[in-house]
């Protein structure tokens, strides 16, 4: 769909700035309602003495507790050990390892 440009602005009617209509004026501002004087704040009673607390008391050192018996380690797996010696011979030619079927 192809606008026609000429078209759409035939309607519309172009003015300068001092060609336009003058918006109406505002309505007068009431004057402000005026506002009772706000009273002054009563004074803050004085804060209530709280009572000192106690002095605290000596804590007596914690009771030494048994320690629990060291759990059993397991052995640990001896590791396995190379095989000395000529390593194993190549298998012949034109066979498969059977490892890889």
């Amino acid at each position: 769909m192809v606008l026609d440009f000429h078209n759409v602005f035939k309607g519309c009617i172009f003015m300068s700035e001092s060609e336009l209509p003058l918006p109406a004026p505002l309505p007068p501002v009431p004057p402000p309602i005026p506002q009772p004087p706000l009273l002054p704040l009563p004074p803050e009673p004085p804060p209530i003495p709280q009572p000192s607390p106690p002095p605290l008391q000596p804590v007596p050192p914690p009771l030494p507790q048994p320690s629990p018996p060291p759990l059993p380690q397991p052995s640990p797996l001896p590791l396995p050990t190379p095989i000395l010696g000529k390593p194993p011979p190549p298998p012949p030619r034109g066979t498969m390892p059977s490892e890889t079927l």
